[in-house]
């Protein structure tokens, strides 16, 4: 198996430091601790702890960490995807490329708490289908549905918080974004998305604050219950 690490330079000031593991939920689970990486802030790094399977096909077994690591106007926005088990890497990025995750837009430093052309959306309608969230949206050029990942008339749905009363979901224009509730009100909460694409595969986009943990559980893929968790440490 081989490791893949990305080292920043020591003479850049803001750097990441990620410390990543996985554990099982059993009495006999066994933990898999991966190294650290240490980066530039506003860059991505991976590591790969794996070895290719059934030759030409693509897959790889083992662990994949790819993320990267901006400011954002609630701290830190950490982006990426982990991979565990049997997986196919090249759908991990088709993926995240969907959503714009290593893009130079997704750093967070452009998202406005109340941009102006956010207060001309209206969100009228919201639903899901097979975990996929579809919004009714209202815009200058016209009302349109969009689904998670969709752009149409220059606009994006990034992401859709239908969990709860106070509906919310991330629109992207022209390289920024912002949070527009219902009735056209603007939503100021963290960005919190975990995207699971199979089994031991998920990706995530998540703000928080410097020197915090993410822990975020998932299924393995024969079914049994982990989780993932990453310290993220900013100098």
């Amino acid at each position: 198996m081989g490791v893949t690490v990305a080292f920043a330079d020591p003479n850049i000031e803001k750097q990441i430091t990620i410390k990543s593991r996985i554990w099982e939920l059993a009495p006999e689970g066994q933990a898999l601790a991966a190294p650290s990486i240490i980066f530039s802030r506003g860059r991505e790094a991976m590591i790969h702890i794996e070895e290719p399977k059934y030759s030409g096909s693509g897959l790889k077994e083992g662990f994949r960490l790819k993320v990267k690591a901006s400011e954002s106007r609630n701290g830190l926005l950490v982006a990426g995807y982990a991979l565990t088990g049997l997986y196919d890497p090249n759908e991990a990025e088709l993926e995240a490329g969907i959503l714009g995750l290593f893009d130079d837009e997704s750093s967070g430093e452009n998202e406005a708490v109340q941009s102006e052309w956010a207060k001309e959306l209206e969100i009228s309608g919201c639903f899901r289908i097979k975990g996929q969230a579809h919004i009714a949206l209202s815009t200058p050029h016209g009302d349109f549905w969009l689904k998670e990942g969709q752009s149409s008339s220059g606009y994006k749905l990034i992401q859709a918080d239908l969990s709860s009363s106070e509906v919310s979901v991330l629109i992207e224009k022209e390289g920024q974004r912002a949070w527009v509730g219902l009735r056209a009100r603007v939503a100021t909460k963290p960005l919190d998305l975990v995207h699971f694409l199979d089994k031991g595969e998920l990706i995530f986009m998540k703000e928080i604050k410097p020197d915090s943990t993410i822990t975020i559980p998932y299924e393995g893929e024969k079914g049994e219950k982990m989780i993932f968790e990453m310290r993220v440490l900013s100098n």
